[in-house]
């Protein structure tokens, strides 16, 4: 909401006074929906909705509603150009209203500010704190209101309502009313809403951190908007700080609320669709999900964009450029990991990973961008990663924006493109060891009653400790005689992205 529409808010207080006084609901929901929100109170009289306004307080409003009330102040002591103007309290505004051509006196040289205002007044003064410009040739005299009326007809400030004779005294309850059409109408004018979903952020686009491009699905405006933008295009929109993590959305739809600067001012999560994570094997009309064991068919209609280690792909080029062949000449993609939007059975976005390595966090140089890690190829030896860029992951919020010097010892990190990462800052857990288990070739770490894969892939195996101090390489088929002494005793284990288990420690 601009600064016009927040104006026209507190202007509502000041008319009825601000005394401390709160009442009870009108019956009425516009004036409800003010009331609700603080806007409307009373004082020691009630709210007087049958009440009138005088022209004085009317001039408030329309200063205050234009964003002009901070020059009140510069303007309280010059001298009227109205004679019953003179000590009066509403000088200052009075004379903004007129030297910013907002209100206009009568041919006495008087304002008559103690003066109830008429409907058509008020009408004028809400048309012309929306800034709307008006055609008033050849209406004057009786008619002179007629071209304010039908503005106001038109931006919605009247709708709803049955207002007999424009030239009576406005009440304080219809005032209220025309007050808030105004106000929603002009956040629907000045906010447009959206479903759509998000396919770039600055990991993948040269975007800012705080820019996203969206994909736009439905048009949510009411049936009288004219949005600015059609279905299905890609659109620029900046997300403040703390409405949403631009590096955790990549792949989401929303349901988005932006204004005419495409500045986002809500957004929703649509509940509608699904976002499974997990390593996926992808072939020429299908995907396969290895977290839930099911395929998701890809229709190009649908899908809205590949991303693999940052980089777009058409979904062909992901599949054929990437993937291997078998024996019958079929192509398919293993992605070690990926968050794959799907709705019922259909794939809408594909965010996916293969990585140089996956090790636990050692310790963090973040002057010098370095990160040092076990490494399972030395040893369990120490080695230094330099790292451009990171991003953090959690089972429970997903991806997220994430500095190098935000990752520490027992993160996991998952390094691509040489020097880019995912951190797993959920990593670490602690329980009770039980076992090493065999089950078809594969090893797994039985804790707690859960098993964990024990990955015998080169910069893939975990590392462990029998005494917290010095790390070695864990290889699947002896790691039940290496860690056959922790057995029932309490570790300290960190697992991947993909729940692996990368490092077992005696606690």
């Amino acid at each position: 909401m601009n600064k016009r529409f927040v104006s026209l808010f507190m202007i509502v207080l000041i008319l009825l006074g601000n005394s401390g006084f709160t009442y009870a609901f009108s019956g009425n929901p516009k004036i409800d929906w003010l009331i609700e929100r603080g806007i409307v109170q009373g004082d020691n009289r009630g709210l007087r909705l049958y009440d009138g306004i005088t022209r004085a307080e009317a001039t408030k409003l329309i200063v205050e509603a234009s964003g002009l009330g901070d020059r009140v102040p510069n303007f309280e002591g010059l001298k009227s150009m109205f004679i019953d103007m003179k000590d009066n309290w509403a000088n200052g505004y009075v004379n903004v209203a007129v030297i910013n051509s907002l209100v206009n006196g009568y041919q006495d040289k008087t304002f008559r500010p103690g003066n109830n205002i008429s409907y058509a007044e008020v009408i004028k003064m809400l048309v012309m704190a929306r800034g709307e410009k008006v055609d008033t040739v050849g209406f004057g005299g009786p008619y002179w209101f007629i071209p304010y009326r039908v503005k106001a007809e038109q931006m919605g400030i009247t709708e709803g309502m049955f207002i007999p004779d424009f030239s009576a005294n406005a009440t304080r309850g219809m005032v209220f009313e025309l007050v808030y059409n105004t106000i929603i109408k002009g956040m629907n004018k000045d906010v447009e809403i959206y479903k759509g979903i998000v396919v770039d952020n600055s990991r993948t686009s040269k975007l800012n951190d705080d820019e996203v491009n969206i994909v736009l699905f439905e048009d949510l405006n009411d049936s009288n908007a004219y949005p600015r933008y059609k279905m299905g295009e890609k659109i620029k929109v900046n997300i403040p700080k703390g409405l949403a993590d631009t590096g955790g959305i990549l792949g989401v739809v929303v349901d988005i609320h932006i204004d005419r600067n495409n500045m986002a001012t809500e957004i929703e999560l649509d509940k509608s669709y699904s976002y499974i994570e997990g390593p996926i094997l992808a072939s020429e009309y299908d995907v396969y999900m290895g977290a839930n064991g099911k395929y998701y068919d890809v229709y190009q209609d649908k899908l809205q964009g590949v991303i693999h280690n940052d980089k777009s792909y058409d979904y062909d080029d992901f599949v054929y450029d990437l993937g291997d062949y078998d024996e019958y000449g079929d192509a398919a993609f293993l992605a070690e990991f990926a968050r794959v939007t799907v709705k019922g059975s259909k794939v809408y976005f594909i965010d996916s990973y293969t990585f140089d390595d996956i090790a636990p966090v050692n310790n963090v140089r973040p002057s010098r961008n370095e990160v040092y890690i076990y490494d399972d190829k030395k040893d369990g030896r120490d080695a230094t990663i330099s790292l451009s860029s990171v991003i953090g992951y959690s089972h429970d919020s997903g991806f997220l924006s994430l500095d190098i010097d935000d990752i520490y010892p027992g993160d996991v990190i998952h390094i691509y493109n040489k020097n880019h990462a995912i951190a797993r800052i959920d990593a670490e857990n602690h329980g009770i060891f039980e076992d090493i288990i065999e089950n078809q070739g594969f090893y797994f770490a039985q804790i707690d009653g859960d098993t964990y894969q024990v990955r015998e892939a080169n910069r893939r195996r975990p590392v462990f400790s029998l005494d917290g101090n010095k790390y070695y390489t864990l290889y699947a088929d002896t790691a039940f005689e290496e860690l056959h002494n922790l057995i029932d005793s309490d570790i300290i284990y960190l697992l991947d992205i993909n729940d692996h288990v990368q490092s077992i420690t005696k606690r």
